[in-house]
């Protein structure tokens, strides 16, 4: 494995927030030594929450876990709220902590994984959920692999009609994008995120937590992208794997820099951050990947013209746009068929 120093420079994200304390205020998982926890940040949500920690408490296995909520809001009103709908769970595994100041999206992130009492952890964002077989399907692969970094899943969109989407032509190209990057058990490379992030972000992935560590957690001043950045380090530094079956459901939900819940993902200022993040990111991968350097370019211009235009958010009646999506999602099927290529040869080279 590369270092991901040689892509991306370290950057403690820990540091950033080490002065703001975090109160455990109830405890109902003193007794249980966690193989894995299940973290939830969450910041006034809590009809949400209620249903992210109902698909959490759901699992199905026995293997020992931990609940664990990190409350970004330190207001009396909404705390008192929360403290409710905890203690409405006297014999669960849940723990909660609620941080004396709102230190961020990314901030609360980097705490969960700082509270995390397992080895192995996932962010679970409240307004997100897991299935009941999420936790066995993807545990089982820990004690399978070796030097395993992450272990992931595909997830559905809890907030639209899959099979209205089916239909279209965007929904066709969709499903053969994921067949490029995910078999039913694949190895996630780091060229493989210069497409886009073959899973979608902290749902689903359970991560060794020493690793998250090692590289420095999610840098709080790369918002909106620090979670794409995060996962490409990790994958430097230690093996990715993703299951193709559906274990999470993902609710489009934006959170904006300072862990509001305000839907920002159509607006102008939030594109154009993401679309200049993502071509540095982009350009810092080029030269780790085996492929025509005058190509990979083309696309990191393409891909920025998308995000400049809201990602699909704002609507297609432009020709102007239409034209710029096409012209995106050519390339990218292009590259994706040349990646997959690309590690079948090496897979058969390595007699794998």
């Amino acid at each position: 494995m590369k270092s991901f120093e040689s892509f991306f420079p370290f950057v403690n994200g820990f540091a950033d927030h080490v002065h703001v304390e975090s109160q455990l205020i109830l405890d109902f998982a003193s007794e249980i030594t966690p193989l894995v926890s299940i973290m939830i940040p969450t910041y006034k949500r809590p009809k949400m929450l209620l249903e992210a920690i109902e698909s959490a408490l759901q699992q199905e296995t026995s293997v020992p876990y931990e609940i664990v909520i990190v409350d970004n809001d330190p207001s009396e009103t909404n705390a008192q709220v929360v403290d409710d709908i905890v203690r409405s769970y006297p014999n669960s595994k849940i723990r909660l902590f609620r941080n004396e100041e709102n230190i961020g999206l990314f901030g609360n992130w980097n705490k969960c994984i700082k509270h995390a009492r397992s080895g192995w952890v996932t962010i679970l964002n409240d307004d997100d959920l897991l299935d009941p077989s999420w936790l066995d399907s993807t545990y089982s692969v820990v004690g399978q692999l070796a030097e395993i970094g992450g272990v992931g899943c595909a997830v559905r969109d809890g907030s639209t009609s899959e099979s209205s989407d089916s239909l279209t032509l965007l929904g066709a190209i969709k499903r053969v994008l994921r067949w490029a990057m995910i078999a039913d058990l694949s190895f996630i490379e780091p060229e493989d995120y210069f497409i886009s992030c073959p899973h979608s972000g902290s749902l689903g992935m359970l991560m060794h937590r020493q690793a998250a560590i090692d590289v420095g957690g999610f840098d709080p001043s790369f918002y909106p992208c620090a979670d794409y950045l995060f996962y490409i380090k990790l994958s430097f530094q230690n093996r990715i794997c993703l299951l193709k079956d559906n274990r999470a459901v993902y609710r489009k939900y934006w959170i904006s820099t300072d862990g509001s819940s305000e839907n920002l993902s159509g607006t102008a200022e939030v594109a154009v951050k993401t679309g200049l993040q993502n071509r540095l990111i982009q350009n810092a991968l080029i030269p780790h990947i085996p492929i025509w350097r005058r190509i990979l370019l083309k696309y990191v211009g393409l891909f920025s013209l998308r995000s400049a235009i809201g990602r699909g958010h704002q609507s297609d009646s432009k020709i102007g746009s239409k034209y710029i999506i096409f012209r995106y999602f050519t390339v990218k099927l292009f590259l994706l068929l040349i990646f997959k290529i690309t590690k079948l040869r090496r897979s058969k080279s390595n007699g794998i």
